[in-house]
């Protein structure tokens, strides 16, 4: 394991979120650490896709995150109101609609049975 870590410490010396050679994981990736962007690769997808986002995620911006998204037949998106970045609503519970609707897609789309 710590030779994996070291690997990746070669491989990617800037990148902060990374276990250090103790094997402690950061708790969260920090916001330099993320290069999201699409750049156009999002239209070579053509798998299936479920999206899940949190209305009232905190991290990541629902609705940016959104308009980056092809409004294409593969890309399925879900929006739970009331629901935040780990799904879990005010009470704490998870979204039950965040599960169902992933069981949902996952029996729809045949990756259970892989």
């Amino acid at each position: 394991m710590l030779d994996n870590v070291k690997n990746l410490i070669n491989l990617a010396p800037n990148l902060r979120y990374r276990p250090d050679t103790t094997g402690v994981l950061t708790s969260r990736p920090l916001s330099e650490d993320i290069h999201f962007t699409t750049e156009g690769n999002v239209d070579t997808i053509t798998c299936q896709v479920l999206l899940q986002y949190g209305a009232l995620d905190a991290r990541v911006n629902p609705k940016a995150s959104l308009s980056a998204i092809p409004q294409e037949s593969n890309f399925e998106v879900k929006v739970y109101e009331g629901t935040d970045h780990s799904m879990s609503l005010k009470n704490g519970k998870t979204n039950p609609l965040f599960l169902e609707d992933k069981l949902s897609w996952l029996q729809q789309t045949g990756f259970n049975n892989q």
